[in-house]
């Protein structure tokens, strides 16, 4: 018998990068448009703020895409399995 694969199904895989392309356009534009349109402090520290959290789910997206993993139970200073 085969043994069934660890990694996500192609299509996640596919969906995953999709997600972290669209998460990087949003965090972009987000960030762009911040800098253009100011109108006060608290409004460009809120869009900022969302510009970090959209790219960090953006990465999250990819890394599930590369490693096929959760990226949300990865230790990160753990060593490799």
């Amino acid at each position: 018998m085969s043994q069934p694969s660890k990694g996500f199904h192609p299509i996640t895989r596919a969906f995953a990068y999709v997600g972290a392309f669209i998460c990087a356009f949003f965090s972009l534009t987000i960030f762009i448009s911040s800098l253009f349109a100011f109108t006060d402090f608290f409004n460009l520290l809120a869009n900022f703020g969302m510009t970090i959290l959209t790219s960090m789910l953006a990465w999250a997206f990819w890394y599930a895409g590369k490693a096929g993993k959760n990226p949300f139970i990865v230790r990160p200073f753990s060593s490799p399995e």
